[in-house]
C-alpha cells in the first residue's frame, strides 16, 4: 500500500483499491460513512434517532346550530323564487326539520343527522342575493351527510344541499317521483360522507 503524501490518498497495490481518508477509514476501520468523517474530525458519532409522535385525532365538541326562526319564509322565498327550487321539496325538508331559516340573519340552515336522530352536520347560505355567504356551524362534521331519503337501491351523490335540492327538482319537472331516489350532499369534495351513508345502507348499490 502507497499513502500519498500531498494529496492523502491511498492506493493498495494488492487488491487495487484507491481513495481518500475517509474511504481508507472506512475500509479498514470497517464504519459507516458518518462515522469515519467524525473519527477524523476527532468527534464522537451521535447516530440521530427520529422520535415518532402519535397522531392523535381532535375530538370535535358539541354541534353548535343557530336558533330557528319564529316563520322560515325568507327560507322559503330564496329557495323557491331564487334557487328553483320546488316547493313540494323545500316543504318535505322542512317538516323533517333538515332545512329551516336562521333567527338572527335569515340565513338558510341545512342539517344533517346521525343514525339516532342527532344533529352532527350543519351549513349555512345566506339568503341576500347581494351578499354571498357560505358557513358551516361550529363543530359541523362534515362525515354526516344532508340527506334526501329515497326507496331505491340508488344515491346521488351532490357537493351542497342545494345542489342535492335541485337534482330532485330536474327529477320532479321531468315527471319522475322525486322520492324514489336517495341523494346526498358531501358539503365538500371529501367523500367521508358518502362512505358513512353506505355504511348505514348496505342496500345501496348503484
Amino acid at each position: 500500500m502507497y499513502i500519498f503524501k500531498d494529496s492523502n490518498r491511498f492506493y493498495h497495490w494488492t487488491a487495487d483499491e484507491k481513495g481518500g481518508p475517509i474511504d481508507f477509514v472506512m475500509k479498514y476501520g470497517n464504519i459507516t460513512y458518518p462515522e469515519a468523517v467524525a473519527q477524523l474530525l476527532g468527534e464522537r458519532y451521535e447516530p440521530y434517532i427520529q422520535t415518532v409522535v402519535p397522531y392523535e385525532k381532535e375530538e370535535k365538541g358539541p354541534l353548535i346550530i343557530p336558533d330557528k326562526a319564529e316563520n322560515f319564509k325568507r327560507t322559503y322565498w330564496y329557495l323557491i323564487s331564487i334557487r328553483g327550487i320546488e316547493p313540494e321539496i323545500v316543504s318535505v325538508l322542512m317538516n323533517e326539520k333538515k332545512v329551516y331559516q336562521e333567527a338572527q340573519y335569515g340565513n338558510c340552515v341545512f342539517v344533517g343527522y346521525d343514525e339516532s336522530g342527532i344533529p352532527k352536520y350543519c351549513s349555512m347560505r345566506g339568503t341576500y342575493t347581494d351578499k354571498a355567504f357560505k358557513m358551516d356551524a361550529v363543530n359541523s362534521d362534515k362525515s354526516y351527510p344532508f340527506v334526501i331519503g329515497g326507496k331505491s337501491d340508488m344515491v346521488f351523490v351532490c357537493e351542497s344541499p342545494i345542489d342535492a335540492m335541485s337534482h330532485a327538482t330536474f327529477a320532479k319537472l321531468y315527471g319522475h317521483d322525486w322520492r324514489q331516489d336517495n341523494r346526498i350532499s358531501l358539503g365538500c369534495t371529501w367523500d367521508g360522507a358518502l362512505e358513512r351513508y353506505l355504511q348505514w345502507h348496505p342496500e345501496i348499490k348503484k
